[in-house]
């Protein structure tokens, strides 16, 4: 799981976020566990999501 923090990006554990989608607490390192699919979509929504944030911020300065 990608983080951006302080002009550098971090390869982090599974953590919750909200930008992933409204999931409840913990879900999302359990899809992953169980290599269910959506566990993998909604990771991939995330990186991206702090990707376009890392390009925002490098084109604004």
């Amino acid at each position: 799981m990608l983080k951006f923090d302080d002009n550098r990006l971090f390869v982090t554990e599974i953590t919750d976020c909200k930008c992933c989608g409204d999931l409840k607490e913990g879900y999302l390192a359990y899809l992953l566990s169980i290599n269910e699919i959506n566990g993998f979509i909604y990771l991939t929504i995330h990186n991206y999501n702090v990707l376009y944030e890392v390009f925002n911020k490098s084109i604004l300065s």
